[in-house]
């Protein structure tokens, strides 16, 4: 452990300066942040286009001491995990990897169908309903083969579940790229292949045993490290247009079930199922890990990710409670 000549600070892996030779944090690692006696000698990358930037990363290893500095050598991702990316360093300047998953490259078209749409997305547009129509009409149909004597759908109200569950996913995925769009930042869905996979599996009528996300709308022109406003932005649009859904799905199934018909009280419950499904939906993307919509909405401002959750929360159990009283 080393601390930095300038504000004291402990650092595990501090960065050398070339000019002056002092070590410091990351905050002061560039020679106008430390005072530079040697500031004179530095030549900016803009001036000279083949100097390489040495503080994007430590001159050693995490395994080296500072007395065994070594020419740093260019990262390889693992030939057993090429989504492995980094090295990436905290403020502190401790190392760390993450991985990925891969995603498409996103070119804006240069004949855009409808004006907002490629080809190509809405070709994996159609196959992510596909798969989203197929899990949900799967889970449906395997309560009533599992447990026939607590559900009995008819096929009509599967059919009707299976179209609320559906424009759920959709228009999820659709307030993610309209709002990328407003923001100036191109944004396609695309299905990504390993959780596609997954999604299809679980089509087989297995309740309880099910994943649905088949894909997810890639950004262009943005870095999601840096720009985590932007990130918020179109992430937090997801869940709210989920739970705008779930509002007025909610209204309706509500006065279907105070009616006093049971028929019209039955579709009422069909209604309010697919509300629970579509509020958590919203709920289960405001997990904040992997590749969900949380992570990115809690970096960006942790306010806005507390309350959206709340509200998703607060939606789901008036959804319950009137479920539990059909």
């Amino acid at each position: 452990m080393t601390n930095c000549q300038k504000c004291g600070k402990e650092v595990y892996m501090p960065f050398k300066c070339k000019y002056c030779g002092g070590l410091f944090c990351s905050k002061h690692r560039l020679p106008e942040n430390h005072n530079c006696p040697k500031i004179g000698e530095a030549i900016t990358l803009e001036n000279e286009p083949n100097v390489v930037d040495i503080y994007q990363e430590p001159e050693y290893t995490a395994s080296a001491p500072i007395s065994s500095v070594q020419e740093t050598v260019p990262w390889e991702p693992p030939e057993d995990n090429p989504n492995i990316s980094g090295p990436f360093y905290d403020e502190n300047g401790n190392i760390y990897y993450e991985e990925r998953i891969p995603i498409y490259k996103i070119n804006r078209p240069d004949k855009p169908v409808l004006k907002y749409f490629s080809k190509k997305e809405l070709y994996h547009l159609s196959i992510g309903i596909l798969l989203m129509f197929g899990v949900s009409f799967s889970m449906f149909y395997s309560y009533m083969l599992w447990f026939p004597n607590l559900f009995n759908f008819s096929l009509a109200q599967i059919i009707v579940l299976c179209g609320i569950v559906v424009p759920g996913f959709l228009f999820h995925e659709l307030g993610h790229k309209f709002v990328g769009i407003h923001i100036n930042c191109w944004s396609e869905f695309r299905l990504i292949k390993r959780t596609a996979i997954l999604t299809a599996i679980t089509i087989i009528p297995i309740p309880f045993i099910k994943f649905v996300l088949p894909g997810a709308v890639m950004i262009s022109e943005i870095d999601p490290d840096k720009d985590r406003e932007k990130m918020g932005k179109i992430a937090i649009a997801g869940p709210i247009v989920n739970f705008v859904i779930g509002i007025i799905l909610l209204f309706f199934g509500i006065n279907f079930v105070m009616n006093l018909n049971y028929t019209t009280k039955l579709w009422g419950f069909t209604i309010l199922m697919g509300t629970a499904l579509n509020i958590n939906l919203g709920v289960f993307n405001l997990i904040p890990v992997l590749v969900l919509d949380g992570l990115k909405i809690y970096k960006w401002n942790k306010i806005y990710y507390f309350i959206s959750l709340s509200i998703g929360i607060i939606l789901l159990i008036i959804t319950f409670w009137f479920l539990s009283i059909v």
